[in-house]
Parts: structure tokens; C-alpha cells; sequence
């Protein structure tokens, strides 16, 4: 289970990089005299708002691309990703206490240093 929530837990933090980077480029124009990067870097206005364009026009296809290279990932290594995902599903479903992150039951069979991850169960409070 390690492998996995090791590299899942990458991929969970890439995506939502993909997503968030929207954001940052919003702030980059929105306040380009501020921040003054794009201005040193010599970035036109123009050109940063290319960067926004290829950036949301990117997210459907990296999300597509994502799910064959985790399907790669199931058919080499013979991780089932998938079935642990439907089973963090049912653990987040059936858990405790409203929030996942205050649940004192951790499972002691995963190594120490993936053990608060696997708790959040990638659940919608994994993402905030």
C-alpha cells in the first residue's frame, strides 16, 4: 500500500498544482505592477495572458493523460489503485467523526511516514 500512497499522493499534489496554477497567473496579471516578475522577466501582458489560456486549455487533456499513466502504473508494478481508491471511499463514507483528520484510529500495518495520507482517505478534506 506504500508504493501507492506514495505515488498517488504526487499525483494528488501535481493536479492540484495544475488547477491552483490558473489562479497564480490570474494574481501575476491582475497585479503585475506589484509583483514586478513579469516585468523584470520582460513577460508582455499579452503574453501572460497566453500562459492563462494554455493553462486551462491544458487541465482536460493532463487529466486524461493522467489516467493512462496511472493505468500503466496498475498493469507494471500491479498496484490495484484503483480498488484502493474505492476503498478509501468506503472508509471515508463509514468514518467516525465529521472531519477524517480527527480520527485517533490509524491503520499501524502502513509505514508511519504515509499513515496521516492514508487517513485522509484522498477525500474532499484531503483537498482543502
Amino acid at each position: 500500500v506504500e508504493p501507492i500512497l506514495d505515488s498517488f499522493g504526487g499525483y494528488s499534489a501535481n493536479a492540484m498544482t495544475l488547477i491552483y496554477n490558473i489562479f497564480v497567473l490570474e494574481l501575476l496579471i491582475a497585479y503585475r505592477d506589484e509583483v514586478q516578475m513579469p516585468i523584470i522577466y520582460e513577460i508582455k501582458n499579452q503574453d501572460m495572458l497566453y500562459y492563462l489560456l494554455f493553462a486551462i486549455i491544458m487541465i482536460p487533456f493532463q487529466f486524461v493523460a493522467d489516467v493512462f499513466v496511472l493505468s500503466v502504473l496498475e498493469l507494471y508494478h500491479g498496484w490495484k489503485i484503483y480498488d484502493y481508491l474505492i476503498y478509501t471511499r468506503y472508509r471515508f463514507l463509514q468514518r467516525e467523526t465529521r472531519w477524517k483528520g480527527l480520527e485517533d484510529s490509524l491503520d499501524e500495518c502502513i509505514d508511519e511516514s504515509v499513515r496521516t495520507l492514508d487517513q485522509m482517505c484522498f477525500s474532499s478534506q484531503y483537498y482543502m
